[in-house]
């Protein structure tokens, strides 16, 4: 599919690049959706009633009191931090030393891998939750619903951020890194292609099993980053605040849908429910 897209982008016909947008992120779609399907969905004990109220409304519980940092999310933390602020120091020399090796087979590369970091991630993202809810299996349906609303965490924080750095990217100052205006046009920081890029590879590392697609989704998300390096969009900080941000908020949010059970015991913290798939109503309830 890259290879056919890197073909199309060099042509530049608007139309064929939005076929090829429209297969990628339906066999996104279908992969995502396929690799999250439960080895035990077959039959019909796990088959919700398909009405409007079971596709809009999530069937998740949000257990908050899972969205502390441990050691371990203290740590990415620190390194993500660290990492951000020795990218910061040398934007500039990093962005002239990436856009300066040029050549036409990594301007395609950096064609074909674009879309990865925004339409296949919200179309297909779109239709993976529609194609779970249409195969009447609540395991596979709660399971992309997972994958999805990490994904939109994400990608709100990125968007909250963008607005209120106000950054200008490459394009727009091209000598000076730090020009900032808040709350204005200017969004370069962090990147939102990075982010829902790692997001992604997140949520499907999270919510599948085979040990594969790790190794496939992440390596095509650097690219995502890099790509927007490559085409002067954004500087390395931008880059690796956006990755940051996607994999960690995403993987973040994947442990508060994942709230444990422990009956006896009884559970902590607050706790959001949405239940749209069992009795007649949907409930929003926060319980502690």
């Amino acid at each position: 599919m890259n290879a056919i897209a890197a073909r199309v982008a060099a042509t530049g016909n608007p139309i064929a690049r939005t076929v090829v947008n429209a297969l990628a992120l339906a066999v996104f779609a279908t992969f995502a959706t396929g690799m999250m399907a439960p080895a035990h969905s077959a039959g019909t004990a796990d088959a919700p009633e398909r009405t409007l109220r079971t596709l809009v409304i999530p069937k998740v519980r949000a257990d908050f009191s899972r969205a502390a940092p441990g050691w371990r999310g203290a740590a990415f933390i620190a390194a993500a931090a660290g990492l951000g602020v020795a990218a910061g120091a040398n934007d500039l020399e990093l962005s002239q030393h990436i856009s300066a090796n040029r050549s036409s087979a990594s301007q395609h590369v950096a064609a074909a891998v674009r879309p990865l970091g925004n339409q296949v991630v919200l179309a297909g993202g779109v239709l993976a939750w529609g194609a779970a809810w249409a195969s009447r299996r609540d395991g596979l349906y709660t399971a992309v619903q997972r994958a999805d609303l990490s994904i939109a965490a994400a990608a709100i924080c990125t968007y909250g951020i963008k607005q209120a750095v106000g950054r200008y990217r490459p394009e727009d100052s091209p000598n000076d890194t730090d020009v900032y205006s808040p709350f204005s046009s200017h969004d370069s920081f962090p990147s939102g292609h990075s982010t829902l890029a790692f997001a992604a590879a997140a949520a499907l590392d999270r919510e599948t099993s085979s040990r594969w697609v790790p190794a496939i989704a992440y390596p095509l998300a650097g690219l995502v980053g890099w790509s927007r390096l490559y085409e002067r969009k954004h500087w390395p900080s931008d880059v690796v605040a956006g990755a940051a941000i996607g994999f960690g908020v995403a993987w973040k949010t994947e442990d508060v849908l994942r709230p444990r059970v422990n009956k006896a015991a009884g559970t902590t913290g607050a706790r959001l429910e949405f239940d749209a798939l069992d009795g007649s109503l949907a409930a929003v309830r926060l319980r502690w």
